[in-house]
């Protein structure tokens, strides 16, 4: 055990305590009577595991978008080195010079540390002296390879250095990058900050496992007939295992959060309420000013680690919309694998089900890199801290060596037993998840195998809505998302006026109806849970009566999103997210031509059908019977 862990175990935490802790638990595990504590700390490591550079998109130089402005951020200086940028690398892309003036005529930089690494793996270690002497080895070898990190710190720190006139000369473009000078000014500004922000750079910080001298050099190439070639390709570039439970937080800040001890700011009523309030605390007393300092460079921090994700191409599947780390991290794990590896991570069930991750989960299914996932409701509180209706998965993918032809899924667990039930585990096929849905890829979700089955039988029997992928769209359908509740807060009113509509929100219709629930005489109790008082049958026998809503829309705002779009007086809605044990799963109901809320998408049919057709959703066209 002691000779695995000091081998074959590495692990990343952006929270030094964490290392610490993991360190020390290694040590136990592997106690050896009369034996010195392993030397660990080039196989446990500091560092923020999203945040860094690759070789490749070094190469590729620093894309544009490094520079596009977030809050606080001087546009017109955003701007002027957003464009010297692309001067300059276009310049050098034209000229072809980037890969050789970049990293020289080296093959791969990683080899020689690779090797060096791998060496002191194999160093003795059985007695305090000889471990010193490791930790000693060590240091030299960062120190050799600190040249190379700081030629990705660089490259790195442009998509944070804040924009702005009094830092502008710290902030790199691709011609630092191409006359890099490890002591020149950029490159020293760059260090305290990758120390900050903790950029982990995983090929320079593990080459033992990424980079093998001389492999890809072979005639044969890395895959090739030569199988010992083949197997120093295979363990030398990525990880066999990749285990991991990452955190599930949005990058985004999120201001309740921030100042959960700020009733006034954490408890407003919206998000345009919370930002009034933070406006009045920056013209406050010295504390107020002081806490909302410290808001400010959070909030940089964060939409500067969003403009990472997003520009850097790291993550070209999952840095999309409101971005979640765990479906970062889930793209990460992935990339990690050597062809033949697995990895399985924790993760919220959305990986599977959400708009933001179809296009991973797409190309997991396309690539056959997925070969399970397992579903959990937090019921027996498996997490005891995570709410007891929050569901989660562990989800196992594959290298690409390993092609996975049939896909198992169980869902809705509640106790490990589940697992292995056969009643429970169903079993798709790529063809299956395209025939179910053809426009997101996303996993569809079955309590039983039984229903798997049925349903596939009468998807084969008939077509989806709208398939989007295919150009088919018989019913002449189109979707509006009307009115977010948090980007268009701004807009939203407390009390009605003229010129303004009702918002109505997906918690207050029904099947066939738009006066399900209401606000009025609502306690903040129901607020939260999203559970309105109803009204009673005798109330809705008189039309006159409507719904109270908590808040109200300019008429303009709601014409807007409609104008070229739908002209009729009424809208169809229904809600985007309802309960699997209710008796019918879609909700839908006819409004009037009011605000309506994101959480209730609208479905525009065509202008030329009836509303009684429109009723029933059914399309009537020559070809069809």
């Amino acid at each position: 055990m002691r000779d695995v862990i000091r081998r074959c175990i590495f692990g990343v935490d952006l929270n030094p305590l964490a290392v610490d802790l993991c360190k020390l638990a290694l040590w136990l595990e592997g106690h050896a009577a009369g034996l010195p504590l392993s030397f660990l700390d080039h196989h446990i490591r500091h560092g923020n595991s999203l945040v860094g550079a690759t070789r490749a998109l070094v190469e590729q130089g620093i894309p544009d978008d490094a520079y596009k402005p977030v809050t606080g951020d001087d546009k017109p200086t955003a701007s002027s080195i957003r464009k010297r940028n692309k001067q300059e690398r276009e310049l050098y892309l034209r000229q072809g010079l980037v890969q050789h003036d970049l990293f020289g005529a080296a093959a791969a930089p990683g080899d020689d540390l690779a090797a060096a690494l791998r060496a002191l793996d194999e160093a003795a270690d059985d007695s305090v002296a000889a471990v010193r002497a490791r930790a000693a080895r060590y240091a030299a070898l960062r120190r050799e390879a600190s040249p190379e990190r700081a030629k990705f710190d660089l490259w790195t720190a442009a998509f944070f250095q804040p924009l702005t006139p009094a830092n502008a000369r710290y902030v790199p473009t691709m011609k630092d990058l191409i006359d890099f000078k490890p002591a020149g000014e950029k490159a020293l500004m760059a260090a305290p900050l990758a120390q900050d922000v903790g950029f982990f750079h995983w090929g320079l910080e593990f080459p033992q496992v990424f980079y093998h001298k001389g492999t890809e050099d072979t005639k044969a190439g890395p895959l090739g007939s030569d199988l010992s070639a083949l197997r120093a390709f295979v363990v030398s570039s990525g990880f066999d295992v990749v285990l991991g439970n990452p955190p599930w937080e949005r990058i985004k800040l999120q201001e309740q959060e921030h100042f959960v001890d700020v009733p006034a700011i954490a408890g407003a009523a919206n998000k345009a309420a919370r930002e009034k309030k933070i406006n009045e605390w920056r013209g406050g007393d010295d504390r107020q000013r002081t806490r909302i300092a410290a808001f400010d460079a959070a909030k940089y921090r964060a939409e500067a680690e969003s403009r990472f994700v997003r520009a850097s191409e790291r993550f070209p599947l999952t840095a999309v919309g409101d971005v979640n780390t765990y479906a970062l991290f889930s793209e990460h794990s992935r990339n990690l694998l050597a062809p033949t590896g697995r990895a399985g991570i924790i993760v919220p069930t959305g990986i599977a089900t959400d708009d933001t991750t179809k296009r991973f989960f797409g190309d997991l299914v396309s690539r056959k890199s997925l070969a399970r996932i397992v579903g959990f409701e937090n019921e027996a509180l498996i997490f005891p801290s995570v709410h007891h209706a929050f569901k989660f998965c562990a989800i196992v993918m594959s290298g690409s060596a390993h092609l996975i032809q049939k896909m198992r899924f169980v869902f809705f667990c509640r106790h490990f037993e589940h697992v292995e039930s056969p009643e429970r585990t169903f079993i798709l096929s790529a063809d299956d998840i395209v025939l179910i849905n053809p426009n997101s890829l996303n996993c569809p979700i079955f309590r039983t195998s039984s229903d798997a089955e049925l349903t596939k039988k009468i998807y084969r029997k008939v077509p989806v809505l709208n398939d989007a992928r295919n150009g088919v769209n018989p019913w002449d359908t189109d979707f509006l998302r009307m009115l977010d509740m948090a980007n268009d807060s701004h807009l939203f009113q407390s009390q009605p006026a003229e010129g303004l509509l009702p918002l109505y929100e997906a918690k207050m219709i029904w099947h066939f109806d738009h006066r399900f629930a209401t606000y009025e005489d609502a306690t903040e109790a129901q607020v939260n849970l999203g559970s309105l008082p109803q009204p009673g049958e005798e109330w809705k026998q008189h039309v006159e009566h409507t719904v109270l809503p908590r808040y109200w829309v300019p008429t303009n705002a709601v014409e807007e999103r409609l104008a070229g779009r739908w002209e009729c007086e009424w809208l169809l809605g229904f809600r985007d997210v309802t309960n699997s044990t209710n008796e019918r799963t879609a909700i839908f109901a006819a409004l009037p031509r009011n605000g309506v809320n994101h959480k209730t998408p609208l479905i525009l049919p065509s202008s030329n059908i009836s509303p009684i057709l429109v009723a029933c959703l059914h399309y009537r066209t020559e070809n069809m019977s």
